[in-house]
């Protein structure tokens, strides 16, 4: 499994930076960097500004993994479902406490 450190040296060699060009762009200092790639701990909140840098999503960043687009559609259409039958659910509770029904 690749760690964060591997897939960040991967990611910029990828993107054709070097780590001083990478980390200027996220407005780190170079050695600050270059101890990520190297396995230290990563200070702060430097994550959304790397992925964008590296053109990858926060999730493929942190999981190195691709989402899984298809399964996530396919939550949100069960979730859309279920609130939608609780919100038909509360309606007749409301109509029943107003004496509508």
């Amino acid at each position: 499994m690749e760690t964060l450190h591997a897939r960040l040296t991967r990611l910029r060699k990828e993107q054709g930076l070097t780590m001083k060009a990478l980390a200027l762009k996220i407005g780190v200092p170079e050695s600050t960097y270059r101890d990520w790639e190297y396995g230290g701990s990563i200070q702060g909140q430097p994550y959304v500004k790397l992925s964008e840098v590296l053109d990858v999503g926060l999730y493929e960043l942190l999981t190195g993994k691709k989402p899984d687009k298809k399964r996530a559609l396919a939550v949100i259409k069960s979730l859309e479902t279920d609130l939608f039958a609780l919100k038909q659910e509360l309606f007749s509770w409301i109509n029943k406490l107003d004496g509508r029904e």
